[in-house]
């Protein structure tokens, strides 16, 4: 009679023990894998949101106060500098404004995170439009006027897209004038750490109103402005304030330069704080002349 084969006790224990030290093991590794990957995921959304945000301002900074083709002769003037003020014609000849962390029912960020800064900035497009036909859009239509002609002349329209109140010609060729978009809009971090971006619009009746809030980015900590004045008429910021400017207003129409800081903030514990801060020139673009 042949013997019975088998293991012992001693050797099914020591399987044992070692199939559960292999699991153990594995398990141990996928899990650091896994954080691994969140880690490398929340520096590169991290990254990738800081980078965005700040490439973003640096364009709406640098742009700002481009109004095509505009005669320095004929400035348009107007003595509102509210951040949250409706009327679309307002801040040509400031184009950039700011304010602190101040909060109201009635403002356009009385969502905003306590603490930051809002950044307000006034632009038309650089691509011309042929027909504004988007009647929730305001357009700009300018010209640089021949210096030999009345500066009373009319130089500029803005108006909601479709309207008929377009009818500046261009005096080199008695052309139409340029038309273009017109943007303003604020920049701030709401409430629950989402930077967004908020633009004036029309209104079924063609009035200003504000646009909902179009997140740009998530996990903003602070969001800060930094604004260089010249009061010296040599280009060069010798005056600097903070978005807490406070009473009197400054003359926006002396600001030289912007400087910004944006405080990012990860998902994962594993991934530190990053400032990303930039300066940027003001260009007094308004000025330009005709091509």
């Amino acid at each position: 009679m042949s013997k019975q084969q088998g293991f012992t006790l001693i050797e099914m224990m020591v399987s044992l023990l070692l199939g559960v030290f292999i699991a153990w093991l594995m398990i141990d590794l996928v899990a650091g894998s896994s954080k691994s990957i969140n880690t490398l995921r929340g520096h590169s959304e991290l990254h990738e949101n800081g980078h965005f945000l700040s490439s973003t301002l640096s364009k709406e900074i640098r742009y700002a106060g481009y109004f095509g083709q505009f005669s320095p002769t004929e400035a348009p003037i107007s003595s509102d500098v509210e951040v949250c003020s409706k009327g679309s014609n307002v801040g040509l000849d400031h184009p950039i404004v700011g304010k602190y962390a101040s909060t109201g029912t009635d403002s356009c960020y009385q969502d905003k995170l306590t603490g930051t800064d809002v950044l307000a900035v006034r632009r038309a497009d650089f691509d011309l439009t042929a027909t504004p036909i988007d009647t929730t859009k305001y357009y700009l239509q300018s010209r640089f006027i021949d210096p030999s002609l009345d500066i009373s002349e009319l130089n500029y329209v803005l108006d909601v897209g479709g309207s008929s109140a377009f009818i500046v010609t261009n005096w080199i060729n008695n052309s139409g004038a340029d038309i273009r978009q017109f943007h303003r809009k604020i920049y701030y971090v709401r409430d629950d750490n989402v930077f967004v971006e908020k633009e004036i619009i029309a209104d079924p009746s063609g009035l200003p109103t504000w646009s909902d809030a179009k997140p740009m980015a998530n996990g903003v900590e602070n969001f800060q402005v930094r604004y260089g004045f010249d009061t010296t008429d040599d280009d060069v910021a010798n005056v600097f304030k903070d978005g807490n400017t406070g009473s009197p207003e400054p003359d926006w129409t002396t600001l030289v330069s912007v400087e910004f800081t944006l405080l990012m903030q990860a998902r994962e514990t594993a991934v530190a704080n990053r400032l990303y801060q930039k300066t940027i020139q003001v260009l007094n673009l308004r000025l330009r002349q005709p091509d």
